[in-house]
């Protein structure tokens, strides 16, 4: 097979399933979590590792914070943790009840807010002495959280198929809560970087998009649709959703599965205008970088089928991108 020249694979990677990629928003850093307990961020311009942490317990999430050294993160130990990879410092920011499955950094109001399956969401200032700012009850395990900057609002699914928008002002009471629009479990979310709505994956194949403006017409624009799924002997095969990542620039965005593929789409115009090559295991993550230009594809096994014989190996391939393959419809 001839070797695809727009793609790198990262050396160095994590030896368990690869939770979350993210990309610093002010340079070609990737922060990578893994199963594997530890945290490292690379240089994706020259794909050398910076910088690993390893901790106590696995990671499930992390996010940068203000700087492309500075990490915060959470996971199976309940600890909600940040780390400046420069200085090799590491503070506990304080703890929840149960796993830490979401964490997030919001830059504008400077909180970091974490989501878990103790059924609340925290938010936490490291720059005042207690770091502790709120809790807030949910009505089920926090599965997936984002941030909508330009909009002030939080997006948080939950293990019983709520969808909760909080507006950062007032953390205690959600603005909206809702069924999700996908009939099953929400494995992911993810914001629109134009501040207009969000996008939700479940667990059966399918994304839906979702506005946050309650007028009629923005409402008539919510709607979901089938992906990752394949007929095979007569039989269709669905697969999870595992992740979604949107392009920072053209708003079109990338949907990663357990069928090992990675779609580009163009939600205003409802089109599939990309799909990648089929990968060597399921994708656990993707990540753009701060102009679009580099797609991060974190690629882990994810125990769907339990424990196998022959895990396929963990990769984290970097993927250069041209406008012409991300670009709306519209603008072809």
């Amino acid at each position: 097979m001839e070797s695809d020249k727009t793609e790198r694979e990262l050396p160095n990677i994590p030896a368990d399933s690869i939770s979350k990629l993210a990309f610093s928003p002010t340079s070609n850093t990737l922060l990578v979590s893994s199963w594997d307990r530890s945290v490292s961020i690379y240089n994706t311009d020259s794909c050398d590792l910076i910088s690993r942490f390893t901790g106590n317990a696995a990671i499930l999430d992390c996010a940068f914070y203000n700087t492309p050294n500075t990490a915060v993160w959470g996971g199976l130990d309940r600890h909600l943790q940040l780390h400046d990879f420069e200085r090799n410092h590491t503070e506990n920011l304080g703890d929840h009840d149960y796993v830490i499955k979401a964490v997030r950094f919001y830059s504008q109001v400077g909180l970091i807010i974490s989501g878990s399956w103790d059924s609340t969401m925290r938010s936490w200032d490291p720059r005042t002495q207690s770091h502790w700012v709120s809790t807030t009850n949910l009505p089920g395990k926090a599965y997936s959280l984002a941030i909508s900057e330009n909009q002030g609002y939080i997006v948080l699914g939950t293990n019983k198929k709520e969808i909760l928008i909080f507006d950062i002002r007032n953390l205690q009471e959600p603005i909206q809560q809702k069924e999700s629009p996908l009939k099953y479990q929400t494995r992911y979310i993810e914001c629109m970087p134009n501040g207009l709505g969000y996008a939700i994956a479940s667990i059966e194949g399918r994304v839906g998009l979702e506005y946050f403006s309650a007028a009629p017409e923005m409402q008539a624009r919510n709607y979901a649709f089938k992906c990752h799924r394949k007929e095979e002997n007569g039989k269709v095969l669905v697969y999870p959703v595992n992740t979604i990542a949107f392009h920072p620039v053209f708003g079109t965005f990338a949907t990663g599965g357990s069928d090992n593929l990675v779609n580009v789409w163009d939600g205003e115009h409802k089109k599939r205008i990309w799909k990648l090559k089929q990968y060597p295991s399921p994708i656990s993550s993707l990540a753009f970088n701060k102009d679009g230009k580099q797609l991060a594809i974190g690629c882990s096994y994810m125990f769907e089928e339990g424990d196998i014989p022959n895990k396929p190996p963990e990769k984290i391939f970097i993927k250069e991108i041209e406008d012409n393959d991300v670009m709306p419809a519209s603008k072809e």
